[in-house]
C-alpha cells in the first residue's frame, strides 16, 4: 500500500489495531487500519518523526521528533496528534488564559501571512475551530479546558507552540 517515500519506522497499537507510520522524507505519521490495510488518516506532528512507542494503559502512541526536539503523543482517535515539547519555558508552569465570550488573537498569536494557522481544540485534542487575528467567538462552546494550538509557521511548517486556555460562562 503506498504511504510515503523512504518508510522506516512502525509501531503497531494492539487495542486500535492500528499501525503508526513515519518516512525518512515527511514530518507526517500515517495510521493504517489494521483491518482493511488502508491509510486512514495522516497526522502532522513534530519534524522527523521516529522511533516510536504504544502505552496499552491510556491507549497513546509517542513519536520521538529527532529534528524537532520533542514527542507527539497521538491519542487513541485517529485525528488527533498533540506534539509536546520540553524547553526553558515549559520547565516553569504557564497559568491557563480565562476567556469569557471571545478569544483575543494578537499579531503575535496568529500572524496575517495566510499559510500561518492557528486553532481550537478541545481537552480531547479534536480541532473544535479555526482561530483568526482579533476577536474570536467562542460563546457557543461548552465551558472547559482547550487548548490554542499555532498549527503552521510563517513557512507552512507544523509548528509547536500551544496555550491553555479554559472558556467560562
Amino acid at each position: 500500500m503506498p504511504v510515503d517515500n523512504y518508510v522506516y519506522y512502525l509501531c503497531y497499537n494492539a487495542t486500535n489495531n492500528k499501525v503508526y507510520c513515519a518516512s525518512a522524507v515527511s514530518d507526517n505519521v500515517a495510521v493504517i487500519d489494521g483491518a482493511t490495510n488502508g491509510v486512514v488518516t495522516t497526522i502532522a506532528v513534530g519534524a522527523s518523526p521516529q522511533a516510536f512507542t504504544w502505552n496499552p494503559a491510556q491507549n497513546r502512541v509517542y513519536a520521538a521528533n529527532r529534528n524537532g526536539n520533542s514527542v507527539s503523543v497521538i491519542r487513541d482517535s485517529t485525528t488527533t496528534g498533540v506534539e509536546e515539547i520540553r524547553n526553558a519555558e515549559a520547565q516553569t508552569p504557564n497559568a491557563a488564559t480565562l476567556v469569557r465570550g471571545a478569544l483575543m488573537l494578537g499579531a503575535a498569536d496568529s500572524r496575517q501571512n495566510p499559510r500561518h494557522r492557528t486553532a481550537l481544540h478541545d481537552a480531547a485534542g479534536r480541532k473544535v475551530a479555526d482561530l483568526r487575528p482579533g476577536a474570536n467567538d467562542v460563546g457557543s462552546l461548552a465551558p472547559g479546558v482547550y487548548f490554542v494550538r499555532e498549527l503552521q509557521d510563517d513557512n507552512g511548517r507544523p509548528h509547536t507552540g500551544i496555550r491553555k486556555v479554559i472558556l467560562t460562562r
